[in-house]
């Protein structure tokens, strides 16, 4: 009898790897501030392949917990493996708003500074020399080949997509 029942949950593990795991998920990540991250993902998951769609929304968020920067807006996240192969792209719409000090316009009142960030097919690979990042990037409406991204721009949406990871 216990081999049976055995042999039984082994045929059904085996048969269901071959299929591939059809899963959701809904990750919500707050701030100290606040701000919070919220992702929906679906996909499918097999021995050899699988595929992954995610939508990640951001509201108020506070990268790195300062009260200085606030990202708003929203990333589609597309992930496929096929064997060994495995590409990732990022579609989305980003909203930097980053709180002024001191005297901004001369009238003791200081000004923020918004940026805009607008990317499509945009990719990232982390690898033990560093972080990548290939596409075509809309700053302020101007576009900017990713690789050659300012510095601050690039760290904002790599930390923005890392969020993607969890």
């Amino acid at each position: 009898m216990l081999k049976t029942i055995l042999a039984s949950a082994l045929l059904i593990v085996a048969s269901t790897a071959q299929a591939g795991f059809e899963y959701t998920r809904d990750t919500t990540v707050r701030d100290e501030l606040n701000g919070q991250f919220r992702m929906t993902a679906a996909g499918v998951i097999g021995e050899e392949d699988g595929s992954r769609l995610a939508e990640g929304r951001y509201t108020n968020f506070h990268p790195r917990n300062e009260a200085t920067n606030v990202l708003d807006g929203t990333v589609t996240r597309e992930a496929f493996r096929d064997g060994d192969m495995v590409a990732v792209s990022y579609d989305g719409n980003l909203t930097l708003t980053t709180a002024a000090t001191g005297n901004g316009n001369g009238s003791g009142n200081p000004q923020s500074r918004t940026t805009t960030i607008a990317f499509t097919d945009l990719t990232i690979e982390r690898a033990e020399e560093g972080v990548t990042i290939s596409g075509s990037v809309l700053v302020n409406g101007q576009s900017v080949d990713a690789a050659a991204l300012p510095r601050p721009i690039k760290a904002v949406i790599v930390n923005a997509l890392r969020l993607f990871r969890l």
